[in-house]
């Protein structure tokens, strides 16, 4: 399924390469004459900040590996090792050795393919100032060009040439493209199998195509089997034991490293995996782009509307917010991750974007903690979970299980709530993000693990029968009483006895009751009445016996019975001052 997904990508963008052909960046190239003369190294790179060169289609790259490797060359165009037999030197003299050896043949491979390329071919203007360039020698004036040190420094830099009159490669040419699609198509040593794609009968490719993804060995596929390692199925070898047509095994790779790419907005870096997503058309009612993006990032917004459009999405609104002909178009989204000697699918999930829409409206319904509209994108949802908020302590693969969890409406990690909690325990603040992060999960886990607990609203209810809850409660009164007795002698009880109360209550709660004696004695008469009340009220909930320990979930009824609490006091004090106003 993942495969025909990125093979009707392919057939719905005409833009993307041929087959035989690839994209490719350039950031140098050398500038010559008809005659072969050397005019300039050119620096093609227009963004001094990204450092981002220009792209053309060229013939695709061929795979090398092993020790003759060496014996393959791109066409017109290669690292400057086979374009001009230059390499970055090694300390060591051995190393130095071989390393000059491995580029002296890889220059002399580059040029004589250069020499066997069709009679029609060699004679074009731009193919012939090539051999000539080479012929005359010019090697040595590229590297006295102001530009070289430069290019040198970039490790492995691709190279092509162009003419000076014209603003295009010479591998890009017309003719050169069409002869490099000719290669592809030649069936002289042809396997014909029926296409798992396709269906159709048709020329097999026995590897598939390399795709580009950050962390991964260059010429690694999508799909690949190990000869002679107990893979092999029915005596067959490579890819002819999942037959996929030649030209249907270049689209799906065209179209995956299209998604791939480094300036498409079709992927995200989370941890060591890529997301990669799509549409099998085009949304009219906003960007999945952007939408994806968001979720990361920014909040998300659709295009002409603004943060409430997700309130209609929660309630079920959907036709509100998405145009017809967007409620039953397919959504793609594949996780892909470098592994020793392949790539790894860590996620795959498709469906229609409504589907899609109100899994992230769930996430954010779930994370919503009052009544202020808000939409936490998820760095910061991980900031606040990591010590010292650095994006350096965020493990990877929580970012990426909070993602899944996102798009899938699935359960978040449990280290989510083990982190935020012990940020909590540790300095004794329940922020607003860490009231979500515990409000979501804990609600999230109850209601997929079909649990009868009482769902935790968005503020404090004296309804929830949850002792825990309750317990926070409790402890939020406790300290009030002592925020407002300023002149208690006894040290503050929320640093002192948070992580105490919210693991262990039973051990807590008696030293706490008997303090707060001292502490009511401070408070004005009619202050301590009414924390008295409070308090006789909560301990009647809880009931006459404390939990001697309160687990992971607990404790985050435990923090958010205290955050919604505490915050009640406040809600009451602007309240009573917008009467008295």
């Amino acid at each position: 399924m993942i495969l025909k997904a990125l093979y009707d990508y392919y057939q719905n963008h005409p833009e993307l390469p041929r087959l035989g052909l690839e994209k490719r960046e350039f950031k140098y190239w050398i500038v010559i004459r008809d005659n072969g003369d050397f005019v300039r190294l050119e620096n093609l790179c227009r963004d001094d900040q990204k450092k981002r060169g220009l792209f053309f289609q060229v013939a695709q790259s061929v795979k090398r590996s092993g020790k003759l490797s060496w014996q393959k060359a791109n066409m017109l165009w290669d690292h400057y090792g086979y374009v001009l037999g230059y390499h970055q030197l090694e300390k060591d003299v051995v190393a130095e050795a071989k390393k000059a050896d491995l580029t002296r043949l890889q220059h002399q491979q580059f040029i004589a393919q250069l020499k066997t390329l069709p009679e029609n071919l060699r004679q074009l203007r731009e193919v012939r100032a090539v051999l000539e360039f080479y012929r005359k020698g010019h090697e040595a004036e590229v590297f006295a060009s102001p530009e070289w040190e430069e290019c040198a420094a970039v490790n492995g830099c691709n190279l092509t040439f162009c003419l000076e009159d014209q603003s295009t490669p010479v591998c890009s040419h017309f003719a050169v493209c069409e002869y490099a699609g000719s290669l592809a198509d030649d069936s002289a040593d042809a396997v014909y199998g029926r296409c798992l794609i396709t269906g159709k009968r048709t020329n097999l490719c026995r590897l598939m195509d390399p795709v580009a993804i950050p962390g991964a060995k260059p010429g690694t596929s999508l799909v690949s089997f190990q000869i002679y390692k107990g893979y092999d199925s029915y005596g067959k070898k490579n890819c002819f034991n999942a037959p996929m047509g030649r030209d249907a095994s270049f689209a799906c790779t065209a179209a995956l490293n299209a998604l791939l790419a480094k300036d498409s907005r079709n992927k995200l870096q989370i941890g060591d995996t890529t997301f990669v997503f799509w549409s099998e058309t085009p949304l009219k009612s906003f960007s999945l782009e952007s939408l994806m993006a968001g979720i990361v990032q920014n909040a998300p917004q659709l295009a002409g509307g603004s943060c409430p459009d997700w309130e209609k999405i929660s309630h079920g609104n959907l036709s509100d917010v998405i145009a017809a002909e967007d409620q039953t178009v397919r959504y793609y989204i594949l996780g892909l991750a470098p592994n020793v000697a392949r790539i790894s699918i860590r996620f795959w999930q498709t469906g229609v974007v409504p589907e899609l829409l109100g899994n992230i409206a769930r996430h954010y319904c779930d994370m919503k903690i009052d009544d202020t509209p808000a939409f936490p994108p998820l760095s910061s949802l991980l900031a606040v979970s990591v010590y010292e908020h650095a994006t350096e302590n965020i493990i990877s693969s929580m970012t990426e299980k909070i993602f899944e969890a996102i798009l899938t409406d699935g359960k978040y990690p449990d280290n989510l709530i083990q982190f935020c909690l012990r940020r909590i325990c540790e300095d004794g603040a329940v922020s607003p993000l860490r009231a979500s992060i515990l409000k979501a999960y804990v609600n999230r886990k109850s209601r997929i693990e079909k649990k009868q607990e009482k769902e935790i609203t968005m503020i404090y209810s004296p309804e929830n029968s949850d002792v825990a809850y309750q317990c926070g409660a409790l402890f939020a009164v406790l300290v009030r009483a002592q925020e407002e007795a300023k002149r208690t002698t006894i040290a503050p009880i929320k640093g002192r006895y948070f992580a105490t109360a919210s693991t262990r209550p039973a051990t807590a709660f008696a030293t706490l009751l008997k303090l707060n004696q001292e502490t009511l004695n401070k408070l004005h008469p009619g202050r301590a009445v009414l924390f008295e009340k409070m308090l006789g009220d909560l301990v009647e909930k809880i009931g006459s016996c404390f939990p001697s320990y309160l687990s992971f979930q607990e404790q985050g009824r435990f923090c958010l019975g205290y955050y919604q609490r505490h915050n009640l006091f406040f809600e009451d004090k602007k309240h009573y001052e917008s009467k008295e106003a």
